[in-house]
């Protein structure tokens, strides 16, 4: 078991990020990356119905952080609102329409 969780590390596109900048284009590189074929089953799955829920969920979980004055948490939920927001880009680029 330890040794196919620590394989699964190993492939975690978002390991690398740790400690870094990075632009928009590497978050939807990173979001192809997991809706690929050798990506994540959950991430291929998703849909605009399936995502929405997240939307509001992620923004509340930010203003908490904010009215709470905790830094930490808000660069956390900022971070998680952030993937949750690439997922869209992406789906409109499988349909051939391109946000940005």
């Amino acid at each position: 078991m330890k040794t196919k969780n620590k394989r699964l590390r190993s492939k975690n596109p978002l390991k690398s990020l740790a400690g870094k900048k990075h632009t928009v284009n590497d978050l939807l590189k990173i979001m192809a990356r997991l809706r690929s074929p050798s990506g994540c089953p959950w991430d291929r799955e998703q849909t605009e119905q399936t995502l929405k829920k997240y939307l509001i969920e992620e923004s509340y979980e930010a203003l908490e952080a904010i009215e709470a004055g905790n830094p930490k948490e808000l660069k956390e939920e900022l971070g998680t609102s952030s993937c949750k927001l690439s997922f869209f880009p992406a789906l409109q680029r499988r349909k051939g329409s391109l946000i940005f």
